[in-house]
């Protein structure tokens, strides 16, 4: 049952990029907002206090993993304290970048996009259902441990399918703002 309703959500996102369209841009634009919220959100989330904030560090991570430069974040001093405006800032700063993307590919993006997100989702889910895999044969052990191994599993593969679909975005981020045709 847990590989199944994991299926069910990694084929959908599949369905997008075999039709192509309007859905799968919107569903790829999806991912690189939150592939760069979340990395602005680890970035900051290793110093307790907003005083503490390295927006040098952010602003070069985000251009490192995605080619993405949030104009706020050249200033030595953060733009804001809350972290969720600085996702915002961030998501914004993706978007344009998406958008730069797409008109930059052309006639190609399409096919690009469509490409990059099944190259992606296609890796991540085969190395997933491998960890799975692993997991199933490590399980049994937690009985020992007086845990009922079937809500371990649930519990353990719940996980791991969260860390894949932020792997996937991430990813899927990184190779399309980066993709150029030779």
């Amino acid at each position: 049952d847990v590989m199944n309703q994991q299926r069910e959500v990694i084929y959908s996102l599949r369905s997008f990029a075999l039709e192509g369209g309007e859905e799968l841009k919107g569903e790829a634009l999806k991912m690189v907002e939150k592939a760069v919220e979340r990395r602005v959100e680890t970035t900051l989330g290793e110093f307790e206090e907003p005083a503490e904030w390295d927006i040098g560090l952010l602003r070069q991570e985000l251009l490192m993993h995605y080619l993405v430069a949030v104009p706020e974040f050249d200033a030595k001093e953060p733009p804001s304290t809350d972290v969720a405006e600085l996702q915002r800032m961030g998501a914004t700063a993706a978007r344009t970048a998406f958008d730069a993307k797409l008109r930059s590919l052309g006639d190609f993006a399409g096919q690009l996009l469509s490409l990059v997100t099944l190259n992606v989702i296609d890796q991540k889910w085969k190395d997933h259902l491998y960890d799975l895999d692993q997991l199933r044969a490590a399980i049994g052990y937690r009985g020992w441990g007086q845990k009922d191994p079937l809500v371990e599993y649930k519990q353990e593969a719940y996980t791991m399918f969260v860390d894949l679909m932020h792997d996937i975005h991430n990813t899927f981020a990184g190779n399309f703002l980066k993709v150029q045709l030779v």
